[in-house]
């Protein structure tokens, strides 16, 4: 034919290449295909294998609606999405946004598929291996399995089939017994294609007709590409489950169609492509436009899936792991991170994904792209993978009792689970952990991660080793597994198993929490065991019982905590717990010179002398410098030391430096300070211990000491409300605790004690804390309690530039509960930050977070000049969920106030939710003149337009600074 495009041709419609005829060339194809391209007798045995034997005559027409008025399109409409030319292509056909592809019976990768998250799918184990080993998501799927595909409902953006892996010729499945799965996992304003689409399987468009639930496709301007509809086909009936489960025991009815309550808001819709891309990549901008309705009521007549369930039961962890822009995933270990962001980490599997949570968190921080592979299975439901379908990213129901469904040359540098292993019954404990070994890389790790286990989650089985019927749980069965196979495991609640092959190759120990050795290797690095810190808590009768006048102090020993020649003396009279110390007594030139030494250093000036900025019981240590004494360069000490004592933790230490330079006449005294009565007396004369709860006879004060007003005046007459005496730092049991981890910052995170942070005041009054735990306690949970802090808001770059020097100094502006120092504490980035400092709180419960993971945060009003000498200057100043608080006539003074300690070539940080009605105020126009209404980020775009700074983002707004030389 003269119609035929040249080759290389670059339109999306002139992508076929010219295709040759048995019977010579033909332009009714139709006829020809029946007449001459196929001997007949091969005719009927293809459609005999393909289970349509009512195929329809040559004569006959598709389905009504996928019909066109000028009967079928020509072959010029085909679109080659495996042919090295079309490029593209695929994009076009579908739309900008499209993005999870699952690829069935396609063995090479094509440039098609290049902007889309793709599973192939293959039945034969050559094709499976070569996509693994290129660095794909790849699936080997057995022939025990060709009745199902184990992807949820609705839940794939776009399917492509090779027919020509399911010709009667092939290894694989029949095209009868794939269709029907094919049409119930494409999602709504999805696309079906047919690749390699020649005249051998030509006949099978044919087959739409005699399938009911091809009423859900419509055509489109190619003629082996359809789209599926917004919602539900008419004349066809809801399916009343879901069309697959991880048993693959389902036979899928062909006569109903999935339920959707209503229509999906469509992925070509131009307003909602719009909303996608405005975000850094695809992957984040369809992570952050998840619908919410398209995941419940999944189930017709008023039945509950698993997400209906779980946004019912625990509305804040749904919101928090599920929905959220900025997923988080508590479980996965930061030195998993680093070994990715060194390139020891390739290849990851997430079993037991779930709502792909971990993929998102991933996406979000910039790792998922440094992966190849990342693949992810495993669910309670369908529509729990449908949370992954929303967020274009793809996971699987499988088995973990059988056989994993890869290669058997396919292997993960980690294969990850968490939450999931308590579900196991003992006679399926071994063959899990093997099933997993299978695919697990030598060297490699399997990181094993649940809850503590429950009575219930222990069973009586036989010990492989002994015989003998034993009492185990699963993690046991790990320790157990682990001997037998000759490989290492560390940790308990979070166990990492170290695969060593039998060739003994081992390149490192991994993520190891190398402290807790449950297999029996030794660990590699010892402790010292914990010494009881040299301190009477009980002098003078005990704690609670102090003496109620202290006096002077004795003419006993002194510590000198400020003497070259102290060494860690401060250390031996505390205890290895102890962390957190404030310094009281310096001036401007010495906060200065301490800043710039790299200590965080605070310059608090006269107008302030009446308060300390921080809560009540929120301060391990407290050491009174000589200036403390000096009447001229500091606050009165009557007014200072109900302030001390007010903020002093529970069991912490009160400790007067210099005391040989002070005279008896200066030397503070306690009498007639009542509030003195929560301190005890310790074996140096200038050390004194707080008790572990509150002192007898003494009222406690019905409200924290202090707020950001800093217009309170510290009550001496009462005392800070403890409901329960609060676990001692020094206690003994406590510091091995601690000191099982790999650092003193770690042990006291890991080791937060929740009541301490609850009902902190008296009468039944509800602080921050109390509410944020009963309205979301998953939120609550991950963030604030839990074992490894997340910041979802902090970008990974800046953890990038600590990491090579770049950025040495932080302040985090509106710390809150400490969550961001905690996060870079645990992925060891804050020991590289010389200083790194945090204020900003809604209350005093919520700084006392930040007491208890020893670190410390402090109230202050941004809309003043911050606490830092002139020449204190920050690389970075962070700031997250705390501008949309501010008014318009605030706005320029909190970032002038941010910009007076922000370095040149430092960066301001601003990130909030997107701007509601409310957060709108009239404001002038510092450019018209004019009143125009604007929200916080209009005025920072105006802000640094007038200071000639540079803006980048939207929703995360990056300041640069430059200054003029």
């Amino acid at each position: 034919r003269s119609d035929w495009p040249a080759s290389g041709a670059s339109s999306p419609r002139q992508m076929e290449a010219p295709r040759s005829t048995r019977g010579g060339s033909c332009p009714w194809r139709r006829l020809c295909l029946v007449a001459l391209c196929l001997p007949l007798s091969f005719l009927g045995y293809l459609l005999q294998k393909s289970g349509l034997e009512q195929m329809v005559s040559p004569s006959a027409v598709l389905p009504e609606h996928l019909q066109e008025p000028a009967s079928r399109p020509s072959v010029r409409d085909y679109l080659d999405v495996l042919g090295a030319a079309c490029g593209d292509c695929l994009r076009s056909a579908t739309s900008r946004v499209h993005r999870s592809v699952v690829a069935i019976g396609v063995a090479e990768a094509p440039p098609a598929f290049a902007s889309y998250r793709v599973y192939y799918f293959n039945f034969a184990e050559q094709a499976a291996a070569a996509l693994f080993h290129a660095g794909h998501s790849s699936i080997w799927w057995r022939e025990e399995y060709f009745h199902v595909l184990p992807f949820a409902d609705l839940a794939l953006d776009v399917v492509v089939v090779n027919l020509a892996a399911l010709a009667p010729a092939s290894s694989g499945p029949t095209w009868s017994a794939i269709l029907l799965h094919v049409l119930r996992t494409l999602r709504p304003s999805g696309f079906l294609v047919f690749a390699q689409l020649d005249q051998m399987v030509e006949p099978l468009w044919y087959a739409l007709d005699a399938v009911p639930l091809a009423k859900i496709l419509s055509r489109t301007r190619y003629a082996n590409v359809f789209r599926r509809v917004d919602g539900m086909a008419p004349g066809l009936s809801a399916c009343d489950s879901c069309g697959s489960d991880m048993y693959f025991s389902k036979a899928v009815n062909a006569t109903c169609q999935p339920y959707t309550k209503q229509p999906f808001i469509p992925l070509d819709d131009p307003a909602f492509q719009e909303k996608v891309l405005q975000w850094k990549s695809l992957g984040e901008g369809r992570m952050r436009q998840i619908t919410e309705q398209h995941l419940l009521e999944t189930l017709p007549n008023g039945e509950r899936a698993w997400t209906d369930r779980i946004k019912k039961q625990v509305p804040g962890w749904w919101k928090t792991n599920y929905i959220s822009k900025t997923p988080v995933k508590p479980e996965w270990p930061a030195t998993l991170t680093h070994l990715i962001m060194e390139g020891r980490v390739k290849r990851v599997l997430d079993a037991g994904a779930g709502g792909c949570t971990l993929e998102g968190m991933l996406e979000h921080q910039g790792y998922l792209r440094k992966l190849s592979p990342f693949m992810a299975f495993g669910a309670y439901d369908c529509s729990m993978l449908r949370i992954c379908g929303e967020r274009g990213m793809i996971n699987f129901f499988f088995n973990w009792h059988n056989s994993l469904p890869f290669c058997r040359s396919c292997k993960f540098d980690v294969i990850f689970q968490a939450e999931g292993m308590h579900h196991d019954q003992p006679e399926h404990w071994h063959a899990t952990l093997n099933n997993f070994d299978e695919h697990l890389a030598c060297d490699g790790l399997m990181y094993l991660t649940d809850h503590e286990c429950k009575e219930q989650e222990y069973h009586q089985v036989r010990s492989n080793k002994t015989g003998l019927m034993v009492r185990m749980c699963w993690r046991d069965a790990v320790s157990e597994w682990v001997k037998l196979k000759g490989y290492h495991v560390s940790g308990l609640a979070k166990m990492t198993v170290h695969k060593r092959c039998a060739d003994g190759s081992a390149v490192s120990e991994g993520p190891h929490e190398k402290d807790e050795n449950v297999s029996g290797h030794s660990s590699e690095t010892s402790r010292e065991k914990p010494e009881e810190a040299d301190v009477s808590s009980s002098a003078d009768g005990g704690p609670g019982s102090a003496s109620d006048t202290l006096g002077q102090a004795s003419a006993g020993e002194q510590l000198d905590v400020l003497a070259a020649s102290c060494g860690h003396c401060l250390r031996s009279a505390t205890s290895h717990a102890h962390r957190s110390v404030l310094a009281i007594g310096v001036t401007e030139d010495v906060a200065s010179a301490i800043f710039e030494a790299g200590q965080p250093s605070i310059l608090w000036r006269r107008e302030h002398f009446h308060i300390l900025p921080f809560a009540d019981l929120a301060i391990d240590i407290i050491v009174a410098g000589p200036a403390t004494f000096s009447s001229g360069l500091a606050p009165q000490w009557s007014d200072l030391l109900p302030q001390i004592l007010r903020i002093l933790r529970p069991s912490g230490f009160l400790v007067f430096a210099q005391p040989a330079d002070v005279s008896e006449q200066q030397w503070p005294a306690f009498d007639g300070i009542p509030l003195a009565k929560v301190l005890s007396k310790t074996r140096y004369a200038n050390v004194f211990r707080r008790i572990d709860g509150m002192a007898s006879g003494y009222p406690p004060c019905n409200e924290c000491g202090t707020d950001m007003s800093f217009e309170k005046k510290t009550d001496a007459t009462c005392q800070p409300y403890i409901k329960h005496p609060f676990v001692a730092l020094d206690s003994k049991t406590f510091q091995e605790q601690i000191l099982r981890s790999k650092n003193l910052a770690e042990g006291r995170m890991k080791h937060i004690v929740e009541e301490h942070l609850l009902e902190v005041l008296p009468n039944g009054a509800l602080e921050w804390s109390d509410r944020i735990k009963a309205q979301v306690p998953e939120w609550w949970k991950s963030n604030y309690i839990s074992k490894t802090p997340v910041k979802p808001e902090w970008p990974i770059t800046f953890s990038q530039w600590i990491g090579t020097g770049k950025v040495k100094r932080v302040l985090d502006a509106g710390a809150g509960g400490c969550t961001l120092e905690a996060m870079l504490e645990h992925q060891g980035h804050a020991s590289k930050l010389s200083p790194f400092m945090a204020f900003g709180a809604y209350d005093c419960s919520m700084l006392r977070i930040c007491g208890e993971r020893g670190t410390i945060n402090f109230f202050w009003n941004w809309h003043n000049p911050l606490p830092f000498c002139k020449s204190c200057k920050f690389d970075v100043i962070f700031q997250a969920e705390g501008m949309h608080h501010d008014k318009g006539d605030d706005w320029h003074g909190t970032l002038n106030n941010f910009d007076q300690h922000l370095a040149c070539n430092g960066v301001m940080y601003l990130t909030d939710h997107e701007c509601q009605a409310k957060e709108y105020h009239l404001v002038r126009n510092n450019k018209t003149g004019k009143m125009i209404k604007m929200c916080w980020r209009d005025a920072v775009l105006e802000w640094a337009a007038l200071k000639g700074y540079q803006v980048s983002g939207t929703l995360y707004m990056t300041v640069q600074k430059h200054c003029r030389l």
